[in-house]
């Protein structure tokens, strides 16, 4: 168990690092749907890779990192909304 909340801890990490990347990078309306688009896509191939790596509990585990995934674009999206 605490292995698995250390690989959760990690991806949140990534996820939280890809997030705060994309937002510093922001300038205009083109730039925030790019930027939206690249942070999905990296979401979905940390997630990949951590579901392949993951050793036990893979179901819960693709749950988890689905979920984390969602909260993550939806904080991206509320950092920036107020600019657009």
């Amino acid at each position: 168990m605490k292995n698995y909340q250390n690989q959760l801890e990690r991806f949140r990490n990534i996820a939280k690092r890809l997030v705060d990347d994309h937002c510093a990078a922001l300038h205009n309306d083109e730039a925030y749907k790019a930027h939206l688009d690249a942070l999905m896509n990296q979401l979905e191939e940390h997630a990949q890779q951590f579901v392949a790596g993951a050793r036990t509990n893979t179901d819960n585990m693709k749950t988890d990192i689905r979920n984390l995934c969602s909260k993550y674009t939806e904080l991206f999206i509320r950092r920036n909304q107020t600019a657009y």
